[in-house]
């Protein structure tokens, strides 16, 4: 087992930068090695590079067992939320649903939980360095035949903490935080690409410019010498060309 860090979160909507969470710090042979309460900035400090656990309080989340036919693992997901839709009080759309694999005999086990709540909170830790393996309800981070199955996890760390979680999380990949530079990066490039093309584009404009501005100057020069050929030197040719124009005049 490698060092890891397993989280008690409070109820996510109370969950600030500030907020202390209960927490355990595992090694390596999955002995407690420390335990308390700090806030996420200076957990991320405890543990930097570590895996990380959150499990959820009690209730946040919604835990249930849904029979399904035989269906491929391609097809489960879509299954399990059409199963569980007329369960819900809230639109799917608003939900964070994962599940596990599908039993031989059908069941599945489910859980979601409230997707605005999770989301912020996951991005909370996240920027504050917590980099999350699993997110667990709190039902199913309980060891078997647990005496306090409504009791959320207490300090100091004991025998609940240490309960195997399932393989399978509400810390699914396409709800995974991206870092903030990591957001405004593509679009940041693709900025600076625009402006060096701009520029690119505007100095060939000039270069265009400079060369019609010299071929103009050369024909300039060109029709003075011709109209005026006393005139030895062409400086200034429509200058020069207007003086000659008035002393003829």
């Amino acid at each position: 087992m490698k060092q890891s860090l397993r989280l008690a979160l409070p109820p996510l909507a109370s969950l600030t930068p500030d907020t202390p969470i209960p927490f355990a710090l595992f090694d390596r042979g999955g002995s407690i090695r420390r335990s308390g309460t700090l806030p996420a900035s200076q957990l991320a400090t405890l543990a930097p590079g570590r895996r990380a656990q959150a499990i959820l309080h009690p209730g946040e989340a919604v835990v249930t067992v849904v029979d399904l036919p035989p269906v491929p693992a391609r097809r489960l997901d879509a299954a399990v939320q059409g199963r569980i839709e007329p369960m819900a009080l809230e639109p799917l759309g608003e939900l964070c649903v994962a599940h596990g694999p599908q039993a031989a005999d059908g069941t599945v086990l489910a859980a979601w939980v409230s997707r605005r709540l999770l989301l912020k909170a996951w991005q909370m830790l996240h920027d504050a360095g917590l980099k999350l393996d699993a997110i667990v309800p709190f039902e199913l981070a309980l060891p078997q035949g647990d005496p306090a199955p409504h009791a959320p996890l207490e300090l100091p760390a004991d025998d609940r903490w240490r309960a195997p979680l399932p393989a399978w999380s509400l810390a699914r990949a396409q709800w995974r935080p991206a870092a903030r530079h990591s957001r405004w990066r593509a679009p940041l490039a693709w900025a600076a690409a625009a402006l060096g093309l701009w520029l690119a584009g505007l100095n060939l404009y000039a270069v265009q410019l400079r060369g019609e501005a010299r071929a103009l100057q050369v024909r300039n020069e060109q029709a003075v010498r011709e109209a005026f050929p006393e005139i030895p030197v062409i400086i200034d040719p429509l200058r020069q060309a207007r003086n000659q124009y008035d002393m003829l005049r």
